[in-house]
């Protein structure tokens, strides 16, 4: 028989963005990657669950990857929904990226990704 195991650290969701908003479990990925594709405003929702054991132990690490290199005209504002805390919105300049850092928290029964370190607008 053989043996399939996934592991969260080495999970990574990649979705190339629009104007629409984007929603990601980061409790099933450890990197999440968004290639930016219009100047439109978007909202990018890291989708918690109210029990601590489904967002991962507190300390988890999650790395957001917001990547301009290939649509050199495109910006835009992103803004993060509410269980992002420490950072609610960036831009991404023309033909760059941006790296943020975050750890899960669990704070009176409610769960967050809180903004731990950035690497912002990066040339490729």
């Amino acid at each position: 028989f053989g043996q399939h195991s996934l592991h969260r650290d080495r999970g990574k969701y990649y979705v190339l963005s629009n104007a629409a908003a984007v929603s990601v479990e980061p409790a099933k990925y450890g990197t999440i990657e968004i290639e930016r594709t219009n100047t439109d405003v978007q909202t990018v929702n890291l989708i918690v669950a109210a029990n601590p054991t489904f967002v991962g132990p507190p300390g988890q690490d999650l790395v957001f990857v917001y990547n301009n290199l290939n649509h050199g005209s495109v910006t835009g504002t992103i803004t993060f929904g509410s269980t992002v805390k420490g950072i609610t919105t960036f831009t991404v300049n023309a033909s760059r990226f941006s790296v943020y850092f975050f750890k899960s928290v669990h704070v009176d029964a409610i769960s967050y990704w809180t903004l731990v370190s950035s690497s912002v607008n990066q040339t490729g």
